[in-house]
């Protein structure tokens, strides 16, 4: 039997092995120390970091699981067992092993994001805003969970006041700091000349950005605006080289911190540096540290970033109605329209189809909205529709419904709020064309809320199919409805939201008539306006810079 002191210099060997990657020769190490002392925990956790590394998953699971039995307290070895169970599309025991690495030890921040992220696949914002409003209460808590609470508020039915002190300590905590005392730029204050106009964003790969500000770039005065766009991730697709294609100058700076990031931005003296990822950005450091003498947001994300060192959000009269704006960090900025969205080829080859209804006996409700949004409210309120509605089937659609774990928990949470179950269809993934013919399938489309569609609405009235919203919120329900005439499809309660679904479902003759007018209606309205939108936009940009310019002088 080896000494302590031997097991202790095989356990070095081991470590500085495995630091120098010699996963192979740690790995004899640690199996010597088992050999002889099997009860040890730590040689089974580092052994089980070695045969992860080696791609021996099954094996790690077992050393992870010898680890915790040898082991008062075994928080890291939870995560990985919780990483190999998600791995493993074993969400339920992930989530068990994410809450015990946590129990463990509050401040495994690892264990709170994955667990945390893994609640919101599967639509249990909830429960992830319990967690993140406990962890957050840690003094070394790090900026992302922060966010994360922030963005899961934003999303969700709680009380304003909740977001609004979220919001201001994560400000108060980790971007007030960077905040320049006296910021100092060199850009010419000059109100007449030809501007620098910045584009940042997280998401030039989406293809749902091409049609939700293309415009900006498509339809520029390239006279008088010169266009930057600085991009901080490393995913190409198409949509991405189509941006590429419309800038004057393209910036990949998925490599840079925010504070090299920030100074690239002055060097190339940016004007205006317009978010477009809002509080679901990168990093939002860098607009904390006032690259540019104007800083705007709202056109890729319509709600506040929590910072209030942007010089304003851009917004119109229906999503932040000026008698009722609500709580914002930034000044608000009115646009004729600020959700603008635009068919793509995709969308204009799709064929309109008539509503199911009329050739068969169940009427079909839908909706294609991120799981984050399904709300308790918005669940509770969906079941009383489905149980008072004989012939109601509802259909949901989200990336990573295609999986099996996820539909297991959301048809758990559908069930504890009170929706039949058997009246639903779970559906996944898909391409653009296939999730076309999905709205093709409905009678109508049911908007979630307070965080409403956007993208997804006026996909599904382009199809043909009416939608249901309810004010308040986030309003870009209420944006897009009244932008098109449509309001009387507009609750200002859920016993409204519910009358309306029922009223509109059981006239299969309106849902003929709008069948068919809804996607002129649509296209000839400001929301597919590209050159409108854009000339609008650029306005406000210079009457903006205008007023810095007179600042200066003044100063």
């Amino acid at each position: 039997m080896p000494t302590k002191t031997s097991s202790q210099t095989l356990l070095q060997q081991g470590l500085e092995l495995a630091r120098n990657g010699q996963i192979t020769e740690a790995q004899v190490c640690f199996e010597k120390i088992l050999a002889t002392l099997p009860n040890d925990g730590g040689a089974w956790h580092n052994l089980g970091l070695c045969q992860l590394q080696l791609n021996h998953t099954e094996k790690a699971k077992a050393s992870f699981e010898a680890a915790i039995q040898y082991l008062p307290k075994a928080p890291h070895s939870h995560l990985q067992l919780g990483l190999l169970a998600q791995n493993q599309q074993a969400f339920e025991t992930a989530l068990v092993h994410y809450h015990l690495a946590w129990e463990q030890m509050p401040g495994l921040w690892a264990a709170c994001e994955n667990g945390c992220n893994l609640l919101l696949e599967c639509g249990d914002s909830d429960a992830a805003i319990e967690w993140l409003e406990e962890a957050v209460q840690l003094p070394e808590c790090p900026e992302h969970p922060w966010r994360l609470l922030c963005f899961y508020l934003l999303a969700s039915d709680h009380e304003p006041a909740r977001l609004e002190a979220a919001c201001k300590g994560w400000e108060a905590r980790f971007m007030r700091p960077l905040y320049p005392a006296e910021p100092r730029w060199k850009n010419l204050p000059d109100p007449n000349r030809k501007l620098k106009i910045g584009y940042l964003s997280a998401d030039f790969s989406l293809h749902s950005a091409t049609n939700t500000y293309s415009a900006l770039f498509e339809f520029a005065d390239r006279q008088n605006f010169e266009l930057h766009a600085f991009y901080t991730r490393d995913i190409e697709t198409s949509s991405t080289e189509w941006f590429r294609q419309g800038v004057d100058s393209w910036h990949a700076v998925h490599d840079l911190g925010p504070e090299a990031l920030a100074e690239k931005i002055r060097a190339h003296e940016i004007d205006i540096l317009v978010d477009l990822s809002g509080i679901t950005g990168d990093d939002l450091r860098v607009l904390a540290l006032r690259p540019a003498p104007l800083q705007l947001t709202g056109l890729g994300f319509g709600a506040t970033t929590g910072l209030s060192c942007m010089q304003g959000r851009f917004t119109d009269r229906f999503l932040n109605p000026p008698e009722a704006p609500g709580w914002n960090s930034e000044p608000l900025i009115y646009l004729k329209q600020v959700f603008h969205w635009f068919p793509n080829a995709l969308h204009q080859k799709a064929q309109l189809q008539p509503p199911p209804c009329l050739s068969q006996k169940t009427l079909t409700l839908g909706c294609g909205n991120n799981p984050f949004k399904y709300s308790q409210a918005t669940l509770s309120t969906w079941a009383r529709i489905l149980q008072e509605m004989p012939n109601a089937h509802l259909k949901l659609k989200f990336t990573g419904l295609e999986q099996a774990p996820v539909q297991e928990a959301l048809r758990k949470r559908l069930h504890s709020c009170g929706i039949p179950v058997e009246k639903v269809s779970l559906l996944g993934h898909s391409s653009l064309w296939e999730h076309l013919q999905f709205y093709q399938t409905l009678d109508l489309a049911l908007d979630p809320f307070p965080y409403n569609g956007g993208v997804t609405t006026c996909e599904a009235l382009w199809m043909g199919v009416p939608v249901i919203s309810l004010e308040g919120g986030t309003r870009a329900g209420a944006s897009i409805l009244k932008t098109l005439g449509l309001k009387h499809w507009l609750a200002q309660t859920p016993d409204e939201y519910v009358m309306k679904v029922r009223a509109l479902l059981l006239d299969a003759s309106a849902l003929s008539h709008w069948r068919s007018l809804l996607r002129n209606r649509l296209l000839k309205s400001s929301i597919c306006d590209g050159p409108g939108f854009t000339r609008d936009l650029e306005k406000s940009y210079r009457q903006l810079w205008q007023t810095w310019c007179l600042n200066q002088v003044s100063d």
